[in-house]
Order: C-alpha cells, then sequence, then structure tokens
C-alpha cells in the first residue's frame, strides 16, 4: 500500500509532454495571429505618420517661396521639392501658386502613397495650411 501511494504521488506532480505540447501550441498559434496584426498596424501607422509629414512639407512651402523671394508653382512636375520617398506621387487639377511674398492662392492636391492609399490635401489662401479632406 505504501509503494502504491509513492507512484501515485510521481504521476499527479507536473505536467505530461502532451499537456505541455497543447499549450505551446496554443501559444504559437496566439503569437502568429498577434504579430500579423501587429505588422499591418505598425505599416498603418508609419504611412500615416508619413502623410502626415508630406501635408508639413506642404505648409511649409509658404515659407521656401518668401526666403527665396521667388513665386513657384507646385504642380506634378515639380514635386521634387517635397522630397517624397520612392513610390509616392502628387497629383493636382491646377497648380497651386505661391507667390514672393509667402502668399499662397491656394488649391487641392492628392497624395497617392505606394499602398494605393491617397489623401485629398485642401490648400486655403492666404496662408494654405494643409489639411487633409
Amino acid at each position: 500500500m505504501l509503494a502504491n501511494c509513492g507512484e501515485r504521488a510521481l504521476r499527479e506532480d507536473g505536467f505530461s509532454l502532451l499537456e505541455i505540447m497543447v499549450a505551446l501550441a496554443l501559444m504559437a498559434l496566439t503569437l502568429t495571429l498577434v504579430s500579423a496584426n501587429a505588422v499591418q498596424m505598425l505599416g498603418r501607422w508609419q504611412e500615416s505618420s508619413e502623410f502626415r509629414d508630406v501635408r508639413n512639407r506642404i505648409s511649409g512651402l509658404r515659407v521656401r517661396a518668401y526666403v527665396a523671394q521667388q513665386p513657384f508653382n507646385l504642380d506634378p512636375s515639380s514635386v521634387g521639392v517635397l522630397g517624397l520617398n520612392e513610390g509616392w506621387s502628387v497629383e493636382t487639377d491646377t497648380p497651386v501658386r505661391y507667390l514672393a511674398t509667402g502668399t499662397c492662392l491656394g488649391g487641392a492636391l492628392r497624395i497617392t502613397a505606394p499602398s494605393g492609399r491617397s489623401e485629398l490635401i485642401r490648400l486655403d489662401p492666404p496662408d494654405c495650411v494643409a489639411r487633409a479632406g
């Protein structure tokens, strides 16, 4: 009887290999699902940050015109001044005109990311702060 109690105590102590394998499989599945969503979320955050950076660069163009004391037009052929990353593009129906005084005559731009997501940017005169929408 005493020998039987010792064997039973050993069997109940700890987890079986099957239990450990099931727990590890569930953790691996959970980690896979979470990491896939985390990668997508980080990509969206980075893209949103880049859109914000482009809006800030556009808002600063009036200062550039004032400092250079030269008017210029912002159109698809002159978007190099924005320093866009590879794959980004800007479209506009009519060029956005900046005067040498730093005044902007207004307009609208469509910025497109490499993912295909685009954002319409409104530029309201005279300050032309870039606003999404």
